[in-house]
Parts: structure tokens; sequence; C-alpha cells
């Protein structure tokens, strides 16, 4: 929320900073800009994504904002058991500003890969999502059971 002046109160920056660069570490491989970060937090605000609106999607926000392979094992998890969260919202929305973004728009438009490397990064990434799976799977569990 915004104070009286129209600006974010320190605290609550630091926190869309902390997990917009834990969020962009985790889709891109890179850090955010503090450029980036206040597209992100105004997207956020003008989408109505900005407060969680249960205890679930706070916990979930908090958890996956720790790390970025915590935030991975949770997207992945909630990709099949809970699509609609605030969590895999919120990485769409900064996925969007990421491929939109000059600094970070190159990654999204790399040539395509040789045949072969295509099959073994399909490959690669069916593994490594069946593992982010078996951990992320019960740490949903856990977080949507918690009072």
């Amino acid at each position: 929320m915004k104070n009286d002046s129209g600006t974010r109160a320190s605290g609550e920056s630091r926190v869309f900073a902390r997990e917009a660069d834990c969020f962009t570490r985790y889709l891109i491989r890179k850090p955010a800009t503090q450029r980036l970060v206040g597209r992100y937090e105004e997207a956020l605000e003008k989408l109505g994504l900005l407060l969680p609106r249960s205890k679930y999607d706070r916990r979930m926000l908090s958890t996956a904002g720790l790390h970025p392979l915590a935030a991975e094992a949770l997207d992945t998890a909630a990709a099949l058991f809970d699509a609609k969260c605030l969590l895999r919202k919120r990485l769409f929305v900064l996925a969007g500003l990421l491929e939109t973004d000059t600094e970070f728009a190159e990654r999204f438009l790399l040539p395509p890969p040789a045949r072969p490397v295509l099959a073994l990064r399909l490959i690669g990434s069916g593994l490594r999502a069946g593992f982010w799976l078996l951990l992320g799977v019960p740490a949903l569990w856990i977080l949507r059971a918690l009072p």
C-alpha cells in the first residue's frame, strides 16, 4: 500500500524487490533490475494482485520468495494442483514484463536450437519437472494444510 505521499513504505518495497529478484532468478537466471521491480509492483497493483487474499497465498508467496529453487518447486506443483493461485499469477505477470523489457528481451528471442539439442532439452526439462514435483507437491500440501 502507498502512504500519504503516494510512495510505498520502505519495508513493503524491500519485500517486492526481494520477491521480484527471486522470481526473476527462477525464470531467467538473472537478477532483477530496479526498473523491473518498479514495473512489477505497478503491474501487480493495477491488476489487483498486490495483496494476498488468503493465508495460503501469503504462505505460498513468502515461501517461494525465499529462494529461486523454492519458487521453482512450488510453481511446478502449483501448475498441476493449483494453477490459479496468486503465485502463478504473479509469475505470469513477471514473465510478461521480462519478455517486454529491453534488458531481458534477448532471452526470449534466441534462435531455435538444432533438433538433437532440442530433444535433449525436452528430456532434461521433463526430468527436472519430475524432480521438482517430488519436492513441490508435499510442500504445497503442507502450506495448504496449515491453519
